[in-house]
């Protein structure tokens, strides 16, 4: 059954995760997990991309990504974010802010575990954001490691990790033809999640 937003739930979890499953199971897409992370650049210009929520686990939000790539520095250097999921089948959207923390060793394991191989040389092997020189090497480093690794786990490498996000305000908006469409938005104040209905 889909889940409604109302003022009468008072926690937000409640409906986030919800939403978030009801969007895995039903939704005809291809990466209904993915959000557009925002963070501020490091030359003091906002930046924003898409990435995949790993999993939604109150009080967080968790993604993996490479700690020395752009995103990863940028949060490193300032760990305020908002993320935004956008449904448009389901004409729903998620906004959030928060603050980002470093994943555990043992959590980046069990999460890059979870990876492919090839997504796990990739990572292995690809310095994130940075100028591809020569894609041949690149392409080269990638082979060898999963040939060195064909029979055994590739172990993460230092520079990959990730952020589980602290939620201080989420906004719900559900879409309606007669334009008054529905938004709710809590944020925490002292530990306790206070809840306003908003204009259209």
């Amino acid at each position: 059954m889909k889940k409604e937003i109302s003022k009468k739930t008072p926690d937000p979890f409640q409906t986030l995760e919800a939403w978030f499953h009801e969007e895995l199971a039903k939704a005809p897409l291809k990466y209904p997990a993915s959000c557009v992370v925002s963070t501020i650049g490091l030359d003091g210009f906002p930046n924003a991309r898409t990435v995949s929520i790993k999993e939604v686990k109150p009080p967080h939000l968790i993604f993996t990504t490479h700690l020395d790539a752009m995103k990863g520095l940028e949060i490193q250097n300032n760990n305020k974010v908002a993320l935004t999921f956008w449904w448009d089948h389901s004409q729903r959207q998620i906004r959030v802010q928060g603050t980002a923390k470093l994943l555990s060793d043992e959590e980046a394991d069990d999460y890059f575990k979870a990876r492919s191989k090839s997504a796990q040389a990739i990572c292995s092997v690809s310095q994130q954001s940075k100028p591809l020189q020569d894609e041949k090497t690149l392409r080269n480093a990638y082979t060898e490691k999963l040939v060195e690794y064909a029979e055994n786990p590739i172990p993460r490498p230092s520079h990959w990790g990730g952020f589980k996000i602290l939620l201080s305000r989420i906004e719900f908006l559900e879409l309606k033809e007669s334009r008054f469409h529905n938004r709710i938005c809590y944020t925490l104040v002292e530990d306790v999640w206070q809840v306003t209905q908003l204009q259209p």
